[in-house]
Parts: C-alpha cells; structure tokens; sequence
C-alpha cells in the first residue's frame, strides 16, 4: 500500500462515501414476485449463515487457552435479530467476517467485549481515518484475506479429507469461492458431497461361488452362494438382480445379505426373485449377517428394532442357523465333513476378509495375555466367554482341566509342557483354570470310574483328579447349596490351581507377586461365568460393573 501511494500507481483503491449517513434511507417493501423475493430473502440468509458459521468454526481453531468454544445455536439467534434490527434501519446484511474476528484474537481479545469495542474502533477509524483508509489498494486487502486464508487452512486436516476421500468436495468449494464468490461456493461444495453420497450409496458388492461337493459323496444338487455387502438401495438393484438372474432354475441358493440398509425396492427385487426361483423348483435360504432387514419386511414388522443380540451366526452351533435347520443337518444325504466344509466357506465368505488385517499381525509372532486351561467340552468356548480374539488366549484343553501334580505317578507332560512354555518362553502373567457345570470328566469321577473303566487311556487320565475327589469327600457339604456334581466341578477348579503351585518354580514366580492365578466356572444353564475368591474357597458371579481399578482379565 505504501508503494502504491508513493509512486502513484493507478491502481483501484478503497471508495467511501463523502458522507457516511448520507447515503441512509428508510426501509422499503420490495417489489416483484413473491417467489423471487423470498429466494433472496433465504440466499442472503443462507449465505450469511454459512459465513458466520464458517467464522466461528475458524476463530474456535485459534482460540486462547481457557477461552470456552463458540455457542454457534446463540450465533446464529444473535445474527438473525442483528438482521432484523439492521433491515429496519435500511441497513445491509450481517454476517460474521473471518478477517475482523481472526485481528481480534490476534491482538489479544478474550472476552465478549472484544468484538463490541472491535466494532467501536472500526467505526471511529472510517470516520475519523477516511482520507488514509481510500489510500490503501484493493489488492492489498485481497491479498491480505489470503494470507488469512492460508493460516487457517491446516494441512493435516486436508490429508484426512484425503483419506476419507473428500478431498473433491474441499476442492471444489475453495474453487467455487475463488472464482464464483462464497455462497456460490458453498453451494458448490454442498453439490460435490451430494453426488459424493449418492455414489456411496450404489457401492455395493455382490460375489458369487458355486459351492463344491466333498470328493466322494456322491451327486448333490447344484448350490450357489451368493453374498451382498454395503448399503442396499434402489441404486444397487440392477446389479443385485444381474447376478441373481445368471444363477440355473432349480439351483440352491445361499444368499447372505450383509447389508447395513435395505429399502423397499432392495426388498420387492430380493422378494419377487426368491418367490420365482422356488417356483422353478430352486431352494433359497437367506441369512441376515446384521439387522433383519428382509425378515422384519417380510413379517411387516418395520418398526426401528431395539438393542438386541445379534442374529445366531458364528457364535451359534450349526443347528441353530437360521440357513441350516437341525433336520437338515441329520439329514442322511449331509455328513458331518459336508457340516464342517460348509462352515469354512461361510468363514470364508464374510468373516475371513473382517480378521485377515488381525491375523497378518500374528503370523510371524503370537503375544498372548493369558494361559486359559479348560475343559475339552464342546460346550465351552473360550473366546466367547472371554470375549476375546485372535492372540489373546493362550489355551490347553483336555478331559476336567485337569493339570497333573509335579512328580505324580502317572506321568503327563502335556500340561507342563503348555505352562513352561507360556511363562518362560511368551511371557505370560496370569494362569486361568476354567471348569464348568455339569462336566462329564468329574461325574466319571463321582461315579469312581466304573463308567469309563473299559477306556484305559480315560481311566489312567483320571487319576490325576483323585486329589479333587478327595477333597470334595472331605469338604463339609452344609456350605454349598448345591447338588454334587456342581460341588465337585467347583472344588476341582480350586484342587488345579493347588497342583499349578505343586511345581517348585512356578510357585516361587506366584508368590512373589510375578504370576496371577485366576479360578473361573462357567454355568452353562444360564450362560454366566463366576470367579473364584481364593482366601474364602467361594464363587461368585463376575460383577457387570468394575469394582475398583483392577480387573480380572
């Protein structure tokens, strides 16, 4: 600005009137069409919105420490009445000025007063500075928005736009308001996420495989399996039917719909497509992955569903799925290995892809927490009852969780062998033994054997719980109210920690504070684990809530 002045050059300047209140008239009704008079209404409004919206969001990056954020809902009243007052005044518009507000935080301003004595100093500075102000080149305060522009622009949030793929939208709207001016760049901004939106919606993934027959088994009906993933709209049923119409009349279909929506239109197509091919003679068995979008239509029921546990999948035996009911799995033309094949491609098809980033990690080097010992039951699972993944359990299973006492009689180096190397070799601190209700291996021993006395490898197995049986005989029942078998299941959980501290090394690591033990039972009537308190030899249910900052885990 200096220079301009100095040599002169005709270059356009700031242009104020000779006379501040000279141009001031009162406020007129505007003429024209309703329609058009309303659409400028709601543009000006619209536009001064955004830029103080826009001003606040900026101002609050900039903000001094203990300076509480910006209430945009007040922002936006304060504008909308500083508006109404200005329009009856025969004002122009108001809107919030990122350059004003970014000076007054930069000179120090903190408290509500700033912009009202800002605004002071600006009115005194026209009236009183007006010969010096029309000096000052256009150019200059255009070149001094963008460098206020540029300070506020942060790189780093440019390259998360970039990586949730919204960097088209950010660029757009900075072309839009550099080229068209800033309502107009917003407007292209909010046209860019629009379409963005759109196209997301119609991202969706359908995979086809035909399901091949166990060597040997003699012919089978033709299956597929079918599998559509993402948002399930109107946009998306070209597609879906596409693949759907390559599949043979009379072929067996497994279609898996892992959708997080489903519109009426996604349902009709998937409807009226099911309801043709079981009427050529197909069978098709549809299995929801999250919310029952096609069962809920089907029913009627489109009320919002509530929290609930999720559809029977990969937690739920192969019975209970909803695509393979218990009659046709003891169906004789299924056999087990058909059971077995077919779940792996259902692991295949949807969860493989979900757990392949976490199984990559482990595949050069495990670091498990814990070494979990139970029970070879089919119905415990450790990583349900834990809530665990991949890495977290290290577990050894065998008939009663039974761990054999150091230098016992009958020799079994298996256990050993697992807690050596947990503790010495992945560094484990903390040794679980999880028995559960109703064990078969401690009914054996209540019954003294004679059950199992023909299997000579269980028999001599046993033995290493005969130490729990005796305790269990020598344990008064009036404190426990519960039958025998739950005593004994209980007691023995307590008698396998005991045998862990019957090797000389591990309870010195214990003692000294270096190794946990942890003593769980599992109900398996009502699904709830119960943790053992050591000092008073009882169980109680794990709490919903954490006690206190220290958790058993």
């Amino acid at each position: 600005p200096t220079a301009a002045w100095a040599l002169a050059l005709p270059v356009p300047r700031v242009d104020l009137p000779d006379s501040p209140l000279g141009g001031w008239a009162a406020p007129v009704l505007p003429h024209g069409p309703p329609l058009g008079v309303a659409g400028a209404v709601v543009s000006v409004a619209l536009v001064a919105a955004v830029a103080s919206l826009l001003c606040s969001v900026a101002v609050d990056r900039i903000r001094p420490a203990g300076v509480p954020p910006a209430d945009l809902d007040r922002e936006l009243r304060a504008q909308g009445a500083a508006n109404a007052v200005s329009g009856l005044l025969g004002g122009l518009p108001v809107a919030g000025v990122i350059v004003r507000s970014t000076a007054n935080v930069d000179a120090g301003g903190r408290t509500r007063l700033s912009p009202v004595l800002h605004g002071v100093w600006v009115l005194v500075l026209a009236l009183a500075c007006a010969p010096l102000i029309e000096r000052v080149p256009l150019s200059a305060l255009a070149a001094l928005l963008i460098v206020l522009g540029v300070r506020l622009t942060d790189p780093a949030r440019v390259r998360d736009l970039r990586h949730h793929r919204e960097a088209p939208a950010y660029y757009g709207t900075l072309a839009g308001v550099v080229l068209l001016g800033l309502g107009e760049g917003v407007l292209v901004g909010i046209a860019i996420m629009a379409v963005m939106a759109l196209r997301r919606l119609t991202r969706l993934s359908v995979r086809t495989e035909e399901l091949v027959p166990v060597p040997g088994d003699g012919p089978v009906p033709p299956r597929r399996h079918v599998v559509v993933e993402g948002t399930f709209t109107f946009l998306g049923v070209p597609r879906v039917t596409r693949a759907l119409r390559e599949i043979p009349a009379g072929c067996g279909v497994d279609l898996d719909l892992n959708v997080d929506f489903m519109d009426h239109a996604a349902f009709d197509a998937i409807h009226q497509w099911r309801i043709a091919h079981e009427r050529q003679g197909g069978r098709v068995d549809i299995d929801e992955v999250h919310e029952a979008w096609y069962e809920r239509a089907v029913t009627g029921d489109m009320t919002q569903p509530g929290k609930a546990a999720p559809p029977a999948r990969w937690w739920a035996p192969w019975a209970n799925r909803r695509r393979r009911p218990e009659a046709e799995l003891d169906a004789p033309e299924t056999s087990p290995a058909d059971v077995l094949l077919n779940g792996i491609r259902e692991y295949h098809g949807s969860t493989a892809r979900l757990v392949r980033p976490i199984m990559s990690e482990l595949a050069m080097k495990q670091k498990p927490q814990h070494l979990f010992i139970t029970c070879v039951d089919s119905r415990v699972v450790p990583n349900i009852i834990t809530a665990s993944g991949p890495g977290d359990l290290f577990i050894n299973r065998n008939v009663g969780a039974l761990v054999p006492r150091h230098g016992s009689r009958t020799p079994d180096d298996s256990v050993s062998a697992t807690v050596e190397y947990a503790t010495n070799v992945l560094d484990i601190k903390t040794i679980t033994i999880c028995g559960h209700s109703n064990c078969g291996a401690m009914a054996a021993l209540l019954a003294g054997g004679t059950e199992v006395e023909h299997l000579t490898g269980l028999s001599r197995w046993l033995r290493h719980g005969n130490h729990s049986l005796a305790r269990f005989l020598s344990t008064d029942p009036d404190g426990w109210d519960e039958p025998p078998l739950t005593r004994l299941c209980k007691i023995n959980v307590m008698q396998q920690l005991d045998n862990l501290l019957t090797y000389p090394w591990l309870q010195e690591r214990v003692e000294s504070g270096e190794i946990e033990l942890v003593g769980l039972y599992l109900d398996i009537s009502t699904a709830t684990v119960e943790v053992l308190d050591r000092a008073n030899g009882t169980f109680a249910r794990v709490p919903d809530e954490v006690p206190s900052a220290r958790t058993l885990t």
